[in-house]
């Protein structure tokens, strides 16, 4: 009878899981999806503003961006950085909407969705009701 050979697998098995862990340690905070709930109550307080003052409005939609943020491979300033990026122009700002980690499209590493709000202060941009820890970040 032959001895019976050993598999390596459960012995490599942590340093595996070790290395997904720290692939991501360099990651800057990335964009993902807004949650689907606060994209449809834009929408519908933006068209029924918009249906109100008829078709000579001028409103615009605020735009939506989220973003993985994990404070331990991230700090706080990496993710408005990153936020900011993204709503370009000289008269963007950020308006913080807030932070969910459950059913968010992230990573272990980076397990917080943070979304924000970007509003153009020159044009007539809708503001959705803002939950009260909500706060307005400037470039």
């Amino acid at each position: 009878m032959k001895p019976r050979r050993r598999s390596c697998l459960p012995a490599l098995l942590p340093a595996f899981l070790a290395g997904l862990l720290l692939a991501g340690c360099g990651e800057y905070p990335y964009p993902v999806a807004a949650p689907t709930a606060l994209v449809e109550e834009v929408n519908e307080i933006y068209l029924a503003q918009k249906l109100q003052e008829g078709p000579q409005s001028n409103l615009r939609r605020p735009g939506i961006v989220s973003f993985c943020y994990g404070p331990a491979l991230n700090d706080i300033g990496e993710l408005y950085d990153s936020a900011l990026r993204v709503c370009r122009g000289d008269y963007q700002r950020l308006i913080y909407y807030g932070r969910d980690s459950l059913g968010a499209p992230c990573a272990i590493a980076q397990p917080y969705r943070h979304t924000f709000l970007c509003h153009d202060l020159q044009q007539r941009t809708l503001i959705p009701p803002i939950p009260s820890r909500g706060r307005t970040i400037l470039p």
